[in-house]
């Protein structure tokens, strides 16, 4: 519902640029046509390049934000079926969203530990879910934080965030995808990192992408 309507404030402000254009245009037209009988050409002009940067930023915003929030819906299942089923000992769903590398490197052992550092910290995993402006928020306070400089993602890396709910709380957590994965449009996970409340986090694959991003955030690794 927040993403609905913070996409819908994008849509109202890019249509007001549109409309600017508009009619800084037809004031140009219309001034123009009374052979200098008329004033104001300048702020039509102004009006008409003002609505036209605006619609360009705004049609970029548009553009960003739903190809982001179309980029998590489309992530969700796979980060669920790796975070949840490594809580609840479901291996078969685990690997089967993992990239084939790190699916082979897993252990269930591994996979055990990371689903009990969740489970210890905050109880079972309710859900995976992926609500944009909470998790845009969510991050933002993140990197202010523990990294100032956002340096965090300087790692070639792209990670991204979804939240975990718990019986007791909720936490952000980050999925490192595969990036050959997915320049072949195909989701595969290649590790986790879960940011626990006590300041620490749970990482999926042991000295994995998601380590260095740990680092990289300064969070201390629990399992």
């Amino acid at each position: 519902m927040g993403e609905a309507r913070v996409l819908g404030a994008i849509a109202l402000t890019f249509a007001l640029a549109a409309l600017a254009v508009v009619l800084g245009a037809t004031a140009l037209l219309l001034i123009g046509r009374t052979a200098g009988r008329t004033t104001g050409r300048v702020p039509a002009a102004i009006g008409l390049i003002v609505g036209l940067t605006s619609g360009v930023i705004q049609g970029s915003a548009v553009f960003g934000a739903v190809s982001l929030w179309s980029g998590l819906r489309t992530l969700r299942p796979y980060a669920e079926a790796v975070i949840a089923g490594a809580e609840q000992g479901r291996m078969n769903d685990v690997r089967g969203a993992l990239s084939a590398a790190s699916a082979s490197a897993l252990s269930d052992e591994r996979a055990a530990a990371f689903g009990e550092a969740l489970r210890a910290s905050c109880g079972r995993v309710r859900a995976v879910e992926a609500p944009l402006m909470e998790l845009m928020q969510r991050s933002r306070e993140v990197m202010q934080e523990v990294t100032p400089g956002g340096r965090a993602f300087d790692l070639g890396l792209t990670p991204r965030p979804v939240m975990i709910r718990m019986e007791r709380c909720d936490m952000l957590a980050y999925v490192v995808v595969d990036q050959v994965a997915a320049e072949q449009r195909i989701v595969a996970v290649s590790d986790v990192l879960v940011l626990l409340p006590d300041g620490r986090g749970a990482v999926l694959m042991e000295n994995g992408p998601a380590t260095s991003l740990a680092r990289a955030l300064g969070v201390a690794i629990r399992n």
